[in-house]
């Protein structure tokens, strides 16, 4: 939004103004408001294509959220956790240093955004889900997510060494672009500016592990 601010380059115009209104903008050299009166300064905004702009007072807009923000956090959370499990597998059952590396930056990246998004939900009021109610929200949402079902996980638990890996590589590749398909949904649904840099920052993070998850892959 674009300031206002009056302006003369006749300072005769301007003593004329003050001799005729005695309030004290008038008589202010700028001839605007005193000071303390900044809630009446008048911005700029400009109108739709073909229609003339308006001008009113300052306003701070509410960061709003809609349905489409507290669903996406309250999806992320549970496909967060099931990224964190499969991570903590491969702590003991990854065979290649590589895959091993991978999992230690997943935990390190989701972990804190688990935290982040439970504080949002809370924060505006809605439900923060529960990890008993993570197996739901796969048989709801899992395939859309991207997520692994329980075939796939006790598979994933009971593998070993290379066979682990590449387990490990196929299912957290689904994992992940279930994460960019949902952070490009919110991207054009949501309203809220902290879920819109939050899905922004996984979006570009775990595309770019997707990209070394395949490169790992293929040296396997």
């Amino acid at each position: 939004m674009i300031g206002l601010s009056g302006c003369s380059s006749d300072s005769s115009e301007g003593a004329d103004a003050a001799a005729a209104d005695p309030s004290p903008a008038a008589a202010s050299p700028s001839g605007s408001p005193s000071a303390g009166a900044d809630d009446d300064i008048l911005v700029l905004r400009p109108g739709k294509p073909g229609e003339p702009a308006e001008t009113g007072p300052t306003e701070v807009a509410e960061n709003a959220h809609n349905d489409a923000d507290v669903e996406f956090m309250q999806m992320m959370i549970p496909h967060h956790r099931q990224a964190l499990v499969m991570a903590d597998l491969a702590k003991t059952r990854a065979e290649d240093p590589a895959v091993r590396r991978l999992a230690a930056r997943i935990r390190g990246a989701q972990a804190p955004e688990i935290a982040f998004m439970a504080e949002w939900l809370s924060t505006k009021g809605e439900d923060v889900p529960a990890p008993e109610d993570d197996t739901v929200d796969v048989g709801m949402h899992g395939e859309h997510m991207g997520m692994l079902d329980a075939d796939a996980l006790l598979a994933l638990v009971e593998a070993d060494g290379a066979e682990f890996d590449e387990l490990f590589l196929t299912g957290m590749m689904g994992h992940h672009q279930g994460a960019v398909d949902m952070t490009d949904d919110v991207a054009t649904t949501g309203t809220d500016q902290q879920v819109a840099e939050l899905a922004a920052d996984m979006n570009l993070g775990q595309s770019a592990e997707i990209g070394r998850m395949e490169d790992i892959a293929d040296q396997l």
